[in-house]
């Protein structure tokens, strides 16, 4: 049991460490990031600087602003979300489960808006993947997303043609597949191609995917700032050291007002150049009002300036109908989660099964007491 007490003294002690003040950093970071953009040089210098570091590239003025108009006529908006169980070494049955939750929301003009509710569960078992060894949460987190973008690219494909060209297909989090950079090279391989593959047939079938990512903690456009705070010398660290706690939505937040978005910046990070040429992560930062959100769009969305206003506003809108955060990202995430009694009764399942197959040690008694309250 939760000492309540002793937790209230346990987080006074850590206040500073929780709640840092970063109001030096980021009135350093405005006043750098003011001095970049009136730079007419600044964009050339960083094209020819090698940080170590992701630094984005853009075209145009880098503090350029675009206004958003919430998107009023006929859309359909699109999210899968998946949520897991992660395997038990107590559990006699070596196993996962992963749930796919999904919501298509069709808004037309004049009516009522159709709202389509789905999810699946996927049960994997240890024979499946025996070439991965044990599983371990990177994998089953990797196996999750590829359902996510498999489910949605069935979920959109399924669409008469027509439909397709006013469907945008969400995500919540990165189309930059950070998590795989700092893994094994056996989970690189076993899940970068499929992931690309995927967002190759979204491309092909001109399926509009968006990442978006709220509360978004990159720091690319602070690398900029870094870029000018060390004069370009990128192994000169304690100039850009001087702003390590702000992060790009911050930057945003200096000059994008309400329901204006940045302009259009090209991800450069190592990852990326695996990624074929019209699936390159791009990205925009949006102010709905709440917040400052992080938009991820492929090349050949980003490159068109029709299509990427289309995405903004169509992004804004349902952001504003979810009270700052897009509905039907919050819908698909409800389809999707498992919760408590969702895990009792997979976990009952499982027993029952095991003891009709004659398996008496279903579970261990370390796993039978979490699950039963004793006194």
């Amino acid at each position: 049991m939760l000492n309540r007490s002793r937790l209230l003294k346990a987080l006074e002690q850590k206040e500073e460490q929780l709640f840092p003040d970063y109001r030096h950093e980021y009135d350093i970071a405005r006043q750098i990031w003011h001095q970049i953009c009136e730079d007419p040089q600044f964009a050339y210098k960083v094209e020819k600087v090698v940080a170590p570091w992701p630094v984005p590239s853009w075209v145009g003025d880098l503090s350029a602003v675009y206004p958003v108009v919430p998107q009023a006529s006929q859309y359909q908006a699109i999210s899968v979300d998946g949520s897991q169980i992660y395997p038990d070494r107590h559990q006699y049955a070596s196993c996962f489960l992963i749930n796919v939750g999904s919501v298509s929301i069709e808004y037309k003009q004049g009516q009522k808006s159709t709202v389509t509710f789905d999810s699946q569960p996927f049960v994997f078992s240890s024979k499946e993947f025996q070439k991965e060894g044990e599983f371990s949460r990177d994998f089953v987190n990797g196996q999750r997303q590829y359902l996510e973008m498999l489910g949605g690219l069935e979920k959109t494909v399924s669409l008469e043609e027509k439909e397709r060209h006013n469907t945008i297909l969400f995500f919540d989090g990165s189309l930059i597949f950070w998590h795989l950079e700092s893994k094994t090279n056996n989970l690189l391989e076993r899940f970068l191609p499929e992931y690309l593959s995927l967002l190759q047939q979204f491309y092909e079938h001109k399926i509009m995917t968006v990442g978006y990512i709220s509360m978004p903690r990159s720091r690319e456009l602070v690398n900029l700032i870094r870029l000018q705070l060390c004069d370009f010398k990128v192994k000169n660290q304690e100039p850009w050291t001087l702003v390590e706690g702000v992060v790009d939505a911050a930057i945003a937040g200096f000059y994008v007002e309400l329901y204006h978005r940045t302009t259009v910046f090209k991800n450069n990070a190592a990852i990326t150049a695996s990624y074929p040429q019209e699936v390159i992560p791009y990205f925009f930062y949006i102010n709905v009002g709440d917040e400052i959100a992080r938009v991820e769009i492929p090349a050949w969305i980003a490159l068109d300036q029709t299509l990427t206003d289309y995405v903004a506003s169509v992004v804004l809108d349902q952001a504003i109908k979810g009270r700052g955060y897009p509905v039907v990202l919050a819908e698909a995430h409800e389809q999707a989660v498992v919760k408590g009694p969702d895990r009792d009764f997979f976990y009952h399942l499982l027993d029952k099964i095991g003891i009709e197959q004659n398996r008496t040690s279903v579970s261990s008694k370390k796993s039978m007491h979490k699950r039963i309250m004793r006194i």
